[in-house]
C-alpha cells in the first residue's frame, strides 16, 4: 500500500538533513515519522531513539517510493550519517530562549471609513503582542466551515508575469477581502480587485499597514496563530519557503508561483487539520476554480510556514462592502437587524429628507419614483458601515403617536 504522504515526508526530511546536526534537529527528524514522541526519552534512551529512527527509515526507504527516483535513494543514504552526527551532538542543543509573548491585539482598530481612505499605520516592525483572550482551539478548523460565505476568488490569480511583490499584494488582499466578508456577515458586493493589486505591488506588511495596521506572529506562536484564525479569519505566512520538490508534487501543480521556488512564497493559512502524520496547516491555493475547495496541507514547523505570520489589525467594520446608494442610521438598538425578514424604521422629518436624497441619488426619482420602480438601496449602521443590508421601499406612512414617519 502506498503512503499518501510519501512525497511530503521526503520533502520534509530533505529540509531537515540540511540543518545543523544537534539534539533539536534529531527531535525534528524523528517527529516526521512519530509526531507524538517523548522528547526526553529520545535524549536519554538510545534504544528508543534507534527504534524511532528505524521507523523513519522504513517510511523513506526507496522501495516504498517511485522506482528510478535517484533523489529518494540519495536522501535515504544521507539520513543515516546525519542521524549519527545528531546523536554525537545530542547534548549540544541550543539553550531554550524564553518565548516572546504571542501576538494578539485588540481588534478595535477600525481606521478606514471606506475602501480608499488612508489608515493610521503600525510601526515598520510590529511588536509581538500577548494573547489575553481565552480561546478554545479545536483539533481541526477551517474558516470556510465557520463562515461558509467566504470566497477566495478575488483578487484572481494572474497566470503569468506576477512579481514577488505582486503575489504578496495579491495574498494580502485575499486575506483582507475574506475578513471584510466576515465583518459584513455575508458575501460582499465590493472587494479589492486584481487591478488594485497591480496598481502598486508591495509586501504583505506594507499592504496591511496601508489598510489600518499589522499584527505579527513570530515563532513560537502556533497557539496564538490558531486563536487569531478562529476569532478573526485567515492569516498570511510570510516565511514559507517553497521547495522544488514540494512545488512539483502532482497535486500542487499550478498552486504556487514557480518563480518563487527556493524563495519565500506568501501563503494564506485558512485553518489546520490533525492527521496521522501530525498537525497540518491548511493553505489556500493561488490558482483555483470558483467551486474548488481543495487546500494545500503543510506540516506545522516545516518549510518555515509558521516562523512569521501576519494579520490585519483592522476589523474592516468601517469599510462599506456593498454598493450604494446608502442610507445611514443608528441601528445599535437592534443587533440582529441584518437577519430580520423585513425592517420597519421610524424617521424624523429631517431623517426622511435624508432618506429621500439617498433614494434620489441624482436620478430624480425620489421616494415615490423609487417605490414605483422597486429601486434598491443599502441601509448601513452609522457606527459600522460593514453592517449593512440591501432593501426596497414597501411603504411610507406617518405615525401620529410617535410623531415620526
Amino acid at each position: 500500500m502506498t503512503d499518501p504522504f510519501r512525497r511530503l515526508i521526503l520533502d520534509t526530511v530533505s529540509v531537515i538533513v540540511k540543518k545543523e546536526p544537534n539534539g533539536d534537529s534529531l527531535i525534528e527528524l524523528l517527529k516526521v515519522a512519530t509526531p507524538d514522541l517523548d522528547e526526553s526519552e529520545v535524549i536519554k534512551d538510545s534504544n528508543k531513539r534507534d527504534k524511532l529512527f528505524r521507523v523513519l527509515q522504513k517510511r523513506i526507504h526507496p522501495d516504498h517510493h517511485s522506482q528510478g527516483d535517484d533523489t529518494v535513494t540519495a536522501l535515504f543514504q544521507d539520513v543515516q550519517p546525519f542521524y549519527d552526527r545528531c546523536v554525537a551532538n545530542i547534548h549540544k542543543r541550543p539553550s531554550k530562549v524564553k518565548p516572546k509573548p504571542a501576538a494578539s491585539t485588540s481588534n478595535n482598530s477600525n481606521n478606514s471609513s471606506n475602501s480608499t481612505l488612508k489608515s493610521t499605520t503600525a510601526p515598520p516592525r510590529a511588536q509581538t503582542q500577548r494573547r489575553a483572550t481565552s480561546i478554545r482551539v479545536e483539533f481541526e478548523f477551517d474558516v470556510r466551515k465557520k463562515w461558509p460565505y467566504l470566497s477566495f476568488d478575488q483578487p484572481s490569480f494572474p497566470i503569468k508575469g506576477c512579481s514577488a511583490d505582486g503575489i504578496s499584494a495579491l495574498v494580502a488582499y485575499q486575506c483582507i477581502n475574506a475578513r471584510g466578508a466576515i465583518a459584513h456577515g455575508r458575501k460582499t458586493e465590493r472587494f479589492y480587485s486584481m487591478e488594485q493589486v497591480l496598481q502598486k505591488p508591495a509586501s504583505v506588511h506594507e499592504k496591511f499597514t496601508m489598510r489600518g495596521g499589522v499584527k505579527q506572529f513570530q515563532a513560537p506562536a502556533i497557539e496564538a496563530i490558531k486563536a487569531e484564525i478562529v476569532t478573526n479569519g485567515p492569516v498570511v505566512s510570510t516565511s514559507f519557503v517553497l521547495t522544488d520538490n514540494f512545488a512539483k508534487r502532482p497535486e500542487n501543480r499550478g498552486v504556487f508561483l514557480t518563480s518563487q521556488i527556493a524563495k519565500v512564497h506568501p501563503v494564506l493559512i485558512i485553518g489546520w487539520r490533525v492527521t496521522n502524520m501530525g498537525d497540518m496547516w491548511l493553505c489556500q491555493p493561488l490558482k483555483r476554480k470558483p467551486s474548488d475547495n481543495t487546500v494545500v496541507p503543510v506540516p506545522f514547523g516545516q518549510f518555515g510556514i509558521d516562523v512569521s505570520c501576519l494579520a490585519p489589525k483592522n476589523t474592516f467594520e468601517h469599510v462599506p462592502w456593498q454598493n450604494g446608494p446608502y442610507f445611514d442610521i443608528d441601528m445599535s438598538y437592534a443587533p440582529e437587524w441584518r437577519t430580520w425578514p423585513s425592517l420597519r424604521i421610524h424617521l424624523s422629518s429631517q431623517e426622511l429628507e435624508a432618506f429621500g436624497e439617498c433614494l434620489d441619488g441624482g436620478t430624480g426619482m425620489g421616494i415615490i419614483g423609487s417605490f414605483e420602480n422597486k429601486a434598491s438601496f443599502v441601509v448601513r449602521h452609522k457606527g459600522k458601515f460593514a453592517h449593512s443590508r440591501r432593501c426596497r421601499l414597501r411603504e411610507v406612512k406617518y405615525d401620529k403617536k410617535l410623531g415620526k414617519w
